[in-house]
């Protein structure tokens, strides 16, 4: 699980969150049109998942209940056309992963490093994460890949990383159009 500050800059993020309105359909399947890709997908939510709604110009955060109600601050609204929702894009897991391993100066500074590239966490296309299969261990060392795309550039990260008597971060970026950095992270 992310610390709240981790969970807070990652909401914040440029590109966090997929918006558009929905439809209902025959079988009473919610039917959702991305506003940006232009995309249709069938929604199906988890009971208590969040989310938030559009309603007389303000966003209200609110969780699925089931059969297209959804649990606000005013009471429970029943989804219907045409509706606007903000729905939070998830991290990929071995990316949430090796963003909860990291530390909090590590966290900040891979996160503003990708940003000042023009990248969000939420741009993530690809991701391998070798320290997963070291989960248990005391030592851990490796390299892994996360691929970024925000629909103009893409930007591929190698993470080398060290866990044990001391926990080394180092993350290279390099972007399709020649731009590269690399950010280095030690702690005792």
């Amino acid at each position: 699980m992310l610390s709240k500050q981790k969970h807070r800059l990652l909401e914040r993020q440029e590109r966090a969150h997929v918006t558009g309105s929905i439809e209902i359909g025959e079988d009473q399947e919610l039917l959702f049109y991305d506003d940006v890709h232009e995309e249709v997908s069938i929604l199906q939510f988890k009971q208590d998942e969040s989310l938030e709604i559009l309603l007389n110009d303000s966003w209200y955060t609110g969780n699925y209940l089931k059969d297209g109600q959804l649990s606000i601050p005013m009471g429970i609204h029943q989804l219907k056309t045409n509706d606007t929702l903000r729905i939070q894009k998830k991290v990929p897991f071995a990316l949430e992963y090796m963003l909860k391993e990291s530390s909090d100066d590590s966290f900040l500074a891979f996160t503003a490093k990708l940003n000042a590239l023009s990248f969000s966490i939420h741009d993530c296309i690809y991701s391998y994460n070798h320290m997963v299969f070291q989960d248990g261990k005391t030592d851990k060392k490796g390299v892994s890949f996360f691929q970024f795309d925000n629909e103009e550039a893409i930007c591929g990260v190698q993470h080398h990383f060290s866990r044990g008597s001391k926990n080394e971060d180092r993350f290279e970026f390099t972007t399709c159009t020649g731009k590269r950095a690399i950010l280095t992270q030690m702690q005792q």
